[in-house]
């Protein structure tokens, strides 16, 4: 080989490997290959995109740390990451017959890795997979190609999405997992062009699990996980798309010439087309796509977001080159703990101070901040209200203290001491926190993993990874499987270690942040857990958990909010003297209560059907006024103390029967307004629909509400405002 030729050598943009904007980086050197017919390109096709210069193997020299500011600082301990593209290697020595025909484009779709998947997708869709891939040169893409195309995402994206949802990841609205949403909806965009069945997506990941479950035993286990959430993403997405396809067809019409580039960044943004497809899409419609447009719009939507974004810089008056030594796990320490005040700070009205030392625990990883007080030299004691981490500096809050009244004290002596009680509940409401986890996983399924905590003396908030919400069932198992670990009163040990030596079953989080040194909890021999918190020494110190609510916040992610402790008893005590309550209310012992309550509730439905009937009955005496106006009989009616689904029933039921074009009925029950509006045919003909009759005549009146042309429902504002004004309503359409 000729340095001269084989060695090429590149800028910062090609030979430069970085894991983000911040994080370990460095130099990298990386090896091509020349798959051209001849061979003799002599480096000139290196990093220029080409399909027939490809990069085989990377090694990249960590030696630095990437620093928000742009710097760039040597690491301490600095490495070689090397990898080589297994299956790009094996779809070259497949494409090439073991290098001996170099006429053939390479791919890495061509190892057997993807074989199993092709051939499912070709019986499901009655197309032929060809691996035909496009020269880079090539302007006008052939039918084949597109197809084999989709054919490649389809079978990638199926097997990224079964090892991410078998690690855990599920998809959702923020970070990675609104990744995994996009590549599932490109996935099924490209499935449309295929003309797959639906549900396609979720049945083809068995596939995935059959053929390489073997070797990776986490796809086996979770399967079932993998095939709920993908149908469910699938079927939901299915609505989007209709949605996106129907307003791409609206600016077609409108525009047949050019999708400009608002529209294709909405189409990206708010229903998950992907930039490509929605070229593929316009081009088989011989319209272009203003991609300026769409990469503006898209640089507008990040500025958006980053002003959005809100930060607060806390600012010392006097500041310390030492940072906070916190000795707050030894409960020894926890009550009147001398230390030296180092500094005063002032932050939006806020004072907080500073010392050397601290048995506060400052706000962290979702638990609390200690609050407490401080005694001054002079035995002026001063509440300390929270404590919160900036930088390596404990924040101790004061609360009615002016800053200037502790710069005196700057240098001197000072005692701290906990709120000793609110420390413990909050520590119990944090074990509890890692038993919930625990009782998750066994229940849910390994996929379980804590997006988000909070936990302070009155409870605990556990946002978890989940697609669906929890049956009632699940929760007594999750409840019952946390309350069976507390009776046992498991011993609750915590431990510092290197972080490259923190157990292997140790659960640990991809958002956090990990130092060299980690502490590890242990909770008896059935939690292992990194977590800086503070915690009880036994799970019979928690008395109880009780699951308060259980509800979504965000798609893939669920939330529990529950407590511990005497939080717990006053829960339960609550809610049994409203059981008694109950009692004496309905007149017999609470485990009679629910046969009572089914039984009074069949005698309502009995009355409320008796009361519809005489309804129906009398109705005329409900017509308020009809008129023909423009041609058009007109109807107002007042049903009195019926809901919007009595209202909705009797209103069809006049419409119908009486040969009505427009019919207004309004009800009032339990200190609520409901409207029903229907129009006939013919009136809709006239440009008269159910919209034209909220905008012209209820919208003035403070009513709101919408449906289709032909039946709308609403609701109002002010009753008051509203009763006088239907009252003089007045048909003027």
């Amino acid at each position: 080989m000729d340095p001269q030729v084989h060695i090429v050598f590149g800028n910062k943009k090609d030979n430069f490997w970085m894991m983000g904007d911040t994080g370990p980086c460095g130099p990298c050197s990386e090896v091509h290959i020349d798959l051209t017919p001849e061979g003799d390109t002599q480096g000139r096709l290196v990093n220029q995109g080409h399909v027939r210069c490809i990069e085989i193997w990377n090694l990249v020299f960590i030696q630095y740390n990437a620093l928000p500011n742009g710097r760039f600082e040597l690491l301490k301990n600095k490495f070689v990451d090397t990898g080589m593209g297994l299956e790009r290697v094996a779809g070259i020595f497949a494409k090439t017959q073991n290098f001996s025909d170099f006429n053939q484009l390479p791919s890495n779709y061509d190892s057997d890795l993807f074989t199993p998947l092709f051939r499912w997708l070709e019986e499901k869709s009655g197309c032929k997979y060809t691996g035909k891939v496009a020269e880079p040169w090539t302007e006008n893409i052939d039918a084949d190609i597109l197809k084999d195309c989709a054919f490649r995402i389809i079978a990638d994206h199926v097997r990224t999405l079964s090892f991410a949802i078998a690690d855990g990841i599920l998809p959702g609205n923020e970070g990675r997992n609104y990744v995994l949403r996009r590549i599932i909806r490109r996935a099924v965009l490209f499935g449309q062009k295929l003309q797959l069945p639906a549900g396609f997506f979720a049945e083809l990941s068995s596939v995935v699990v059959g053929f390489m479950g073997d070797f990776f035993p986490e796809l086996r286990k979770s399967a079932p996980i993998i095939q709920k959430v993908l149908q469910k993403e699938e079927k939901a997405f299915m609505v989007t798309l209709n949605r996106g396809l129907r307003l791409f067809e609206r600016w077609a019409e409108a525009s047949p010439q050019q999708l400009s580039g608002e529209a294709a960044f909405l189409l990206f943004d708010t229903y998950g087309f992907p930039i490509d497809l929605t070229q593929l899409i316009a081009k088989e419609r011989h319209m272009s796509v203003d991609m300026e447009g769409f990469y503006l719009a898209m640089r507008q939507q990040k500025e958006r977001s980053k002003v959005a974004q809100k930060k607060s810089i806390i600012q010392l008056t006097k500041s310390s080159d030492k940072s906070t030594r916190f000795v707050g796990y030894d409960p020894v320490n926890l009550n009147s703990w001398q230390t030296t005040l180092l500094s005063v700070c002032e932050n939006q009205g806020k004072v907080y101070l500073t010392v050397e030392s601290s048995p506060f625990y400052g706000e962290k990883g979702g638990q609390a901040g200690d609050s407490g007080y401080c005694l001054l030299p002079n035995d002026k004691k001063i509440p300390l209200q929270s404590t919160h981490w900036h930088q390596q500096s404990l924040l101790h809050e004061v609360d009615g203290v002016q800053a200037s009244d502790l710069l005196p004290f700057i240098g001197q002596t000072v005692t701290l001491s906990v709120d000793i009680e609110r420390r413990k509940a909050i520590a119990r409401h944090h074990t509890a926190t890692h038993l919930l986890q625990w009782a998750l996983r066994q229940v849910l399924g390994p996929h379980v993993h804590q997006t988000g905590s909070q936990v302070n003396e009155h409870g605990l908030r556990f946002d978890f990874s989940h697609f669906e919400k929890l049956s009632e069932d699940q929760l007594q198992q999750i409840e019952r499987l946390c309350n069976e670990r507390i009776v046992d009163n498991a011993v609750v040990v915590t431990e510092e270690v290197d972080y490259d030596k923190r157990p292997q079953e140790c659960l640990s989080f991809f958002e956090d942040k990990y130092g060299d040194r980690v502490r590890v909890v242990h909770i008896g021999d059935f939690s292992v857990e990194l977590c800086g918190g503070t915690h009880v020494k036994a799970t019979g110190e928690l008395g109880q958990i009780k699951i308060v609510q259980e509800a979504a916040i965000a798609s893939g992610v669920r939330r529990i909010e529950a407590v511990a402790g005497l939080v717990a008893y006053e829960v339960n005590r609550d809610r049994w003297n409203q059981c008694q309550c109950l009692e004496l209310q309905i007149g017999c012992s609470i485990d009679k209560v629910f046969e009572k309550y089914r039984n009074l509730e069949a005698q309502k439905k009995t009355v409320d059907g008796l009361y519809r009937q005489l309804l129906l009955k009398n109705i005329q005496n409900c017509v308020q006024q009809a008129h023909m106006v423009n041609g058009l009989q007109c109807v107002q009616l007042q049903i009195m103390s019926v809901d919007m689904n009595t209202l909705r029933s009797l209103g069809k039921s006049y419409f119908s029967n009486n040969h009505v074009d427009i019919l207004l009925a309004a009800s009032e029950m339990d200190g609520k307004g409901f409207l029903t509006v229907f129009c006939s045919d013919r009136a809709i003909n006239q440009k008269v629909n159910t919209d034209v009759v909220f905008q012209k005549l209820l919208k003035p009146l403070g009513a709101n509400g919408g449906g289709k042309p032909d039946f709308a429902t609403g609701g109002l504002k002010d009753l008051v405002h509203f009763k006088a004004a239907w009252n003089q309503l007045k048909f003027d359409l």
